[in-house]
């Protein structure tokens, strides 16, 4: 394959990274994962007393073309007394030539093991639609194997599990991506590129410090790695002032440094930003990444309006 892109060496770099070992959905991106814990832990579904409607979007990379992009809608709430938590989610990626669409169901079972000390149990499903276009690489030599000569389609089936802890001052999670670790082979005009989506374990943890009568600290990490031993440490510090404003700064090892910025307008609505600059020689070519989200929740009980400490838990 050739080394130099039209259009950008690093298209084909990730392009050529997909294409034969993996694909985007396998190692969730997100700043401030803390935002919509859904994303990284299926329990997480129904761990609030109310139903949270959420949109967000993530450009990584600024300054690269075909750099990575992801969009996602979810939705998630209770049933059954806080017994049961739902879930949906919608994703889109898009990195180069690679496209992947996938919805995403989720149930959760709740155990209250105190007053308000919950531990869950979580499993996803969900539907990818992968596709690789292979018209939008420029090969050197036409009879590399690796590289579809045309836009190749690919559906695959898998699923994530997850257990999660919460009680009004602390919280941690442990799941894992690609269960089933399915096969993803894209063929077409005697090409064949062929992979596995490896599991993914997401490990994350976090509790509620009272600094005084305005502001609360809430620290927190999460780790992701993958069975051949690679792992990524992330290190969070966010504080909330009058439950309605949240800065935090965020350090993922060796990699960036992330700014995050929550925002309540009122007790239903919420946005909140984090900006990724990078650590690593990538900030020679790249001002940084942008991560935007905004959720609106529909109060189940009314104590929350009484207590509006418990809207970011």
């Amino acid at each position: 394959m050739k080394k130099g892109i039209l259009y950008t060496s690093l298209v084909v770099a990730l392009t050529g990274f997909i294409a034969t070992n993996t694909v985007a959905q396998q190692s969730t991106r997100h700043s401030n994962y803390l935002f919509n814990k859904l994303i990284v832990n299926p329990a997480a579904a129904g761990s609030n007393d109310y139903i949270e409607i959420m949109a967000g979007y993530r450009k990584d990379w600024v300054g690269f073309s075909g750099s990575p992009r992801t969009a996602f809608f979810s939705i998630d709430g209770s049933a059954l007394q806080k017994r049961i938590g739902l879930g949906l989610q919608v994703v889109n990626e898009e990195l180069g030539a690679y496209t992947s669409t996938g919805i995403v169901g989720t149930v959760a079972s709740r155990v209250r093991i105190a007053r308000e000390n919950y531990l869950s149990f979580g499993l996803s499903g969900g539907y990818f639609s992968n596709s690789l276009n292979g018209n939008m690489l420029d090969v050197r030599e036409n009879d590399d194997l690796a590289i579809p000569e045309s836009n190749q389609h690919l559906g695959i089936f898998d699923l994530r599990a997850g257990v999660f802890y919460k009680d009004p001052k602390n919280f941690a999670g442990f799941s894992v991506f690609n269960v089933l670790e399915p096969v993803l082979n894209y063929s077409g005009n005697e090409r064949a590129v062929a992979g596995t989506a490896d599991r993914h374990y997401y490990f994350f943890a976090g509790r509620q410090f009272r600094a005084n009568a305005d502001i609360d600290v809430i620290p927190s990490f999460l780790y992701k790695f993958t069975e051949e031993g690679n792992g990524q440490l992330d290190l969070n510090a966010k504080a909330m002032y009058q439950d309605r404003i949240g800065l935090g700064l965020s350090y993922r090892h060796e990699t960036s440094v992330s700014v995050i910025a929550e925002f309540f307008p009122t007790e239903f609505l919420r946005f909140g930003y984090a900006y990724d600059f990078f650590t690593n020689d990538i900030r020679r070519s790249s001002s940084g990444s942008h991560e935007i989200m905004v959720a609106y929740r529909i109060i189940q009980n009314k104590r929350l309006t009484e207590n509006p400490r418990y809207l970011f838990n």
